[in-house]
């Protein structure tokens, strides 16, 4: 085969490529639709699990003196400077909840808008769009290797920011418009520090293509503004720091045991690519072929510009899995979590593997047919209880692969697409929490430890500046109590140096001199190991615990027994109960 050439290409998947009056109206509906497909997988969150230990830092901008006495946000480097400063100045506005929700409304459709321009800049069509939407989010939820995802937690996070504005700043290049592209790049950059260091790589490889060899294409004004936008972003972000790592006063650890305590334990589903489910693999590797030819045999002239991203970022995840996961040469590269960016060569290569298909209308009307199948199997699968737990959001989404289908009748007459994007929004606000959140972390309230926090925060009660040692797997002490603690899995230091106090404090916590008895490779397991021994620990070993690192007060899961009991201060909260080591 010769190639797709572009102008053909473009009339035989377009469905609104004959300019009608409705075509805008059917671009929104299309657009609305792969939104609502993007929220019944993802869903949407505030404050809970992995969310609220991002917010802790709003809390100490806006009061300095709350966690003065917290370890890890006093004495270990914190890098989401902007979006720290962003959460402070909403929260004391008092409209942080819902001004999150309309961030992530918006974040929602600029990633939306850019992903329905580059399949448009591909030569596809709405039906394409939403094609490659479904299939994409039928691919392990949209998950990527080191199981990461765009919205990742399905909340606002500096992460999620600045996955979007990478895209749409990958999207402004592949429509040639520079300005655009160095400014999302910028914005992206300086709310994360990952993206701050990669996209001087990707800058590096649009520059190659816009301006090739030539000199005086290098020196064009609007290039360099481009860069300088990207760069300042970037710069803002990279260089505190990289000052604050060189300065840090940490002692280095051997690689060896970094990569143990930092990849295989703590964070093996970003870094120890050994133990990710083969579905990830599957995910990701299933859409390279298929995503290669579509390359290969499309021709529009945004082309070049879309493989010229997809190919810079490919070549990181080669990197990444060579020398930081097959092999662990260095602390620095694990730390970029170079996986993190497979999210944007995942969607690339669904995007030109559907264009490809809507070649053949067949694939639009046999998709919800392969939906319903697929959806059979993981009811069947070992994962039948997630399923059944999640079967609203796995209804709806076998639903909404008729979206495609839809667009695609609605060629000349916009009536079913406006009626299925109405009746879509419909059950949207009726049943939010029922049919959204496919791959939203499963959290359960445990009010018993929210009413422990509450009256811990009253200042009647404890010691504002006081330290507790609570369970390594909490997630909410500091948010809801709003008081310092030992240590929990969560607030991980980043720097090598680090680590030694953070493993320390948390086998404290535990009652052991080190962490090797807790599992590798899995960190469900490891939670689970260390829950069920903080719910054993005698309270010798908590109080000991507690003492070695200042805390004051110690939350226990059960009573520590009569020789405790004098300790005792507050009500029973369920089965949590709070202790004050001296008296």
């Amino acid at each position: 085969m010769s190639g797709i050439d572009g102008s053909r290409l473009k009339d035989s998947f377009n469905p609104n490529s004959s300019a009608t009056p409705q075509q805008p109206l059917i671009a929104i509906v299309a657009i609305l639709l792969g939104i609502a497909i993007n929220l019944v997988v993802s869903g949407y969150q505030f404050g809970l699990s992995n969310h609220s230990v991002y917010l802790i830092d709003a809390l100490r901008k806006n009061d300095p003196g709350l966690l003065a006495n917290d370890w890890f946000y006093t004495q270990t480097l914190q890098y989401h400077s902007a979006f720290g400063w962003m959460t402070a100045g909403l929260l004391r506005t008092g409209l942080l909840e819902p001004a999150f929700a309309l961030i992530y409304a918006m974040l929602l459709v600029v990633f939306h808008v850019s992903w329905r321009g580059i399949v448009q800049r591909l030569g596809g069509g709405n039906d394409a769009y939403l094609l490659s939407v479904v299939l994409y989010f039928i691919s392990a939820g949209g998950i990527g290797l080191g199981t990461y995802q765009f919205f990742q937690d399905s909340c606002v996070l500096a992460s999620n920011i600045a996955n979007v504005a990478m895209f749409a700043g990958a999207a402004a290049f592949i429509h040639g418009r520079l300005i655009l592209a160095g400014m999302c790049l910028g914005v992206s950059g300086l709310f994360h520090l990952n993206h701050a260091v990669v996209v001087p790589v990707l800058w590096l490889a649009i520059s190659l293509y816009e301006n090739r060899l030539a000199v005086s294409r290098w020196l064009r004004p609007i290039y360099l503004t481009a860069t300088t936008l990207a760069a300042v972003g970037c710069a803002v972000n990279v260089i505190p720091s990289a000052m604050a790592k060189l300065s840090h006063p940490g002692h280095p650890i051997p690689l060896e045991q970094f990569v143990d305590w930092y990849a295989a334990l703590r964070h093996p589903h970003h870094y120890h690519p050994a133990s990710w489910p083969w579905v990830i693999w599957l995910a990701f590797c299933f859409w390279i072929p298929p995503g290669l030819v579509g390359m290969s045999l499309i021709r529009t002239e945004s082309r070049d510009r879309t493989a010229a991203v997809l190919l810079s970022i490919l070549v990181l995840q080669v990197i990444a899995l060579c020398f930081a996961g097959l092999w662990y040469v260095s602390e620095t590269l694990v730390q970029m979590s170079l996986f993190r960016f497979s999210i944007i060569v995942h969607l690339l290569l669904v995007v030109f593997a559907a264009v490809l298909m809507t070649r053949w209308k067949a694939m639009v009307w046999a998709l919800p047919a392969c939906l319903i199948f697929a959806a059979g199997v993981l009811l069947l699968s070992p994962f039948t209880d997630i399923a059944r737990a999640r079967a609203g959001s796995i209804i709806m989404l076998v639903a909404m692969g008729f979206a495609p289908m839809v667009v695609l009748l609605s060629r000349k007459r916009a009536w079913p697409a406006i009626a299925s994007g109405m009746l879509v929004t419909g059950l949207l606000l009726a049943g939010f929490d029922r049919i959204t959140g496919l791959s939203r972390p499963l959290v359960k309230v445990d009010e018993d430890y929210r009413a422990l926090c509450a009256w811990v925060a009253d200042s009647r009660n404890t010691d504002p500046a006081g330290v507790f040692l609570v369970s390594p797997v909490d997630e909410d002490f500091r948010w809801f109590a709003k008081r310092a603690i030992v240590i929990n899995w969560k607030s991980v230091p980043q720097l090598a140096g680090e680590l030694p106090e953070w493993h320390a404090r948390m086998a404290a916590a535990l009652g052991w001199e080190t962490l090797d008895a807790l599992p590798r490779g899995s960190y469900l397991l490891a939670q689970d190991a260390m829950r069920s021994r903080y719910e054993k620990v005698d309270g010798s070993a908590l109080f000991t615990g507690a003492r070695r690192y200042g805390a004051q007060y110690v939350v226990a899961v059960r009573s520590l027994g009569s020789e405790f009991e004098p300790y005792r201060v507050g009500p029973a909260f369920g089965r949590y109960l709070l202790y004050k080591v001296s008296r």
